[in-house]
Order: structure tokens, then sequence, then C-alpha cells
């Protein structure tokens, strides 16, 4: 879709390009999660003061996230007033991630597949700037260069058999069990475009038909793909969302050079028109080497949103 024909048109979905023999997006270890969502802490303008003093670069962990009061049912991420001086490697990929909590769900989703009750799933919205093409799959040939997918996860817990099989469909990685949806081509942004650019999750409640959506925008045009809401369910626990530019996989850093200043935008929407809360938290397992701000601001209204600022040193 390109403005101002907003007119969809079919695009060919495929196999996400190279698949990894681990986790492409790994979570952090299991103690990390614990210790995070145990310690998670609200922060506003007024009580920025208090936060950390010593610079934290953003990621694995350390980032802020949009906490919604009822089920969030989809989110928008987009970089206002950023300014990026380019990056520290040029052939550098990077990956836009939009990030849901790890949810409970329910526990029948988990016992289902053969895990404790008590498991937890975790999906991912994400633009990929640099993946490499590898041979054609049962989708057939995979999208060249850029592209937009979900992640999903499956999150085994300490009463879990780390060793047990993953469902059929499945990889095993990083204590747990993924699999990627179909992937639509997408265009090469430069990271000077941020301001561009906007990535959106969608999600639909459990029913005949329900889809999960990834929405890339860029420079006036739209791409998407979908996959069964009943993948995960997240529909039924998604409360808190992460957005950011990280590293391209495998808990890598993508590196900015001086004078780069990013603002993130996450828009949220439960139905509400709530401030939704800034939390010091995140959820992925890559970096980015920019400076997490101290202040994160919550708006409410017609478009409930955080934002929050991060800079190179």
């Amino acid at each position: 879709m390109s403005y101002p024909d907003t007119t969809w048109r079919e695009a060919a979905c495929a196999m996400v390009s190279l698949q990894h023999p681990t986790a492409k997006y790994a979570p952090p270890v299991e103690t990390m999660r614990k210790k995070r969502m145990s310690q998670s802490k609200h922060i506003t303008e007024d009580n920025a003061d208090s936060a950390e003093d010593d610079a934290v670069l953003t990621g694995h962990g350390k980032d802020y996230i949009a906490q919604t009061e009822g089920l969030t049912t989809s989110a928008i991420g987009s970089f206002p007033g950023t300014v990026v001086s380019g990056l520290v490697d040029d052939a550098a990929g990077y990956t836009l991630q939009l990030n849901t909590n790890f949810s409970r769900t329910n526990a029948s989703y988990c016992q289902q597949n053969g895990f404790h009750p008590d498991c937890r799933v975790w999906q991912q919205f994400i633009y990929d700037s640099d993946e490499v093409s590898q041979q054609p799959g049962p989708l057939g040939p995979a999208p060249e260069g850029p592209q937009i997918y979900i992640q999903d996860w499956i999150l085994l817990t300490d009463q879990d058999d780390l060793h047990s099989p993953c469902p059929a469909g499945w990889l095993s990685a990083a204590g747990g069990c993924y699999k990627n949806s179909s992937a639509v081509a997408a265009p090469d942004i430069p990271v000077g475009n941020l301001g561009l650019t906007t990535l959106a999750g969608y999600v639909s409640t459990p029913g005949s038909g329900a889809t999960d959506t990834v929405i890339l925008t860029y420079n006036g045009s739209a791409y998407t793909v979908s996959q069964p809401d009943d993948t995960l369910d997240i529909a039924q626990g998604w409360n808190q969302s992460e957005f950011n530019i990280f590293g391209e996989g495998n808990s890598s850093e993508v590196s900015f050079k001086p004078k780069t200043s990013i603002t993130v935008n996450l828009q949220v929407n439960d139905g509400t028109t709530y401030a939704p809360k800034c939390l010091d938290s995140g959820t992925t397992g890559e970096t980015n080497n920019l400076n997490l701000g101290k202040t994160c601001t919550a708006t409410a209204g017609a478009k409930p949103s955080i934002q929050f600022t991060e800079r190179t040193s």
C-alpha cells in the first residue's frame, strides 16, 4: 500500500530467510527474567532524579516499556524528532523490535504442548534490515534482504525438562522453543530515516479467523504479514510492550556514531484513554550503544503513549 492509494495489494509470503540453529532474538536467561519482573519500577518525570545516576546502554533488560491497565490489543512504535549521525559499521544490520511481555496467558496452552502450566509465552513483531537469503522453504522462495515477520516463543520453567522436544514446527533454543511466522519483503531503511518509520503489532481476541499482525510503514508505504492468533494466544496476556532499535540477533549490539539522539514513542491501545505506566524493564536480548535517558513520559488521551530519549555520549 502506498499513500495516497489506500488499496492493499497482495505480496508473496515466504519462510524467514535465515534460520539459525540457535535463537535469533534470544531472550535473557531465566534468572534475569525473574530479577527484572520483581524489580521493575515506575519511572516518571517526578521521580526521575531518583533513578540510576550512571548512564546505561539500552537493551538486554534495560529499556522503558508501556504497561496498560487492561489487555493490550495493539501498539505502534515510532521515532519522532530523531537525529542519527550514522552507524559505526555501515554494513551492520539492525532490527526494529516490538515485543510483548512474558505472558502466562492460560495454563491450558502450555499443558496442551506438553509443558508445565506456569510456562510463559512471548511474541516479537520484527523488522530485520539485513536478512541473508537461503534455500527456498515449503512456503516458496525466501524474500531477499530486509523483511518483516513475527517470532514466537514458549519460555520454559524450572519444572520443565529443558531437553524435552519442542512441538512440531518449533525449534529449541535459550531454555525454550521458538518459531517464525512467514515473512514479507520490506524496504531497506537507512537509520537516518527512522523518523519516517513505524512498526505496529495487532492481536485479535480468540475466535475463528483471529490473527496477529505486524505492519511496517515507511515513507508513505505499508507492509504487513499475519499469523493465526492461536499460535500463542498472546491476546489473552499482553499488557506490556517494548519498542526500540537493537542489534540484528543473538544478543548482538547495533552501534551508532556520536551525536546521535533517538526519541522513541510507543502508542498502546487497551480500549481506554488512560495513560500507560512507564516501567524500567525490557525483554529482548539485543542491545544498542545509546545511553537511556532518565525520564519516560506517559500521555493519556485518544492515543495513550510513552516517550523517552536515548543518545550517544
